[in-house]
């Protein structure tokens, strides 16, 4: 890599992705408890993975796609009404 020519786009990737992300989890804890926004951040590898395949040509390891159906199994029941009714309360925080 030239870093004189190609910093800014290093600069930008490392911003951006951080910036965007952290501002989402921020908002994701003022509608939901945190234990459904961990488990909900478990499945960033998820989609990772997903964009490296359709943009990148990158095939996942064959242990990603049961990785990849637990981790989304367990946010999918976390986050459905009635199992959050369950732990406590259906409403989201905040408001």
């Amino acid at each position: 890599i030239d870093w004189r020519s190609e910093w800014h786009w290093v600069a930008l990737l490392v911003l951006v992705p951080t910036i965007v992300g952290h501002s989402l989890i921020n908002q994701a804890m003022r509608e939901l408890r945190g234990q459904i926004v961990s488990l909900l951040i478990m499945t960033q590898f998820v989609f990772a993975g997903t964009l490296a395949w359709y943009w990148l040509d990158e095939r996942p390891v064959a242990e990603f796609y049961p990785a990849a159906l637990l981790a989304l199994s367990g946010g999918l029941i976390a986050s459905w009404p009635s199992v959050r009714s369950s732990l406590g309360s259906s409403e989201p925080r905040g408001g």
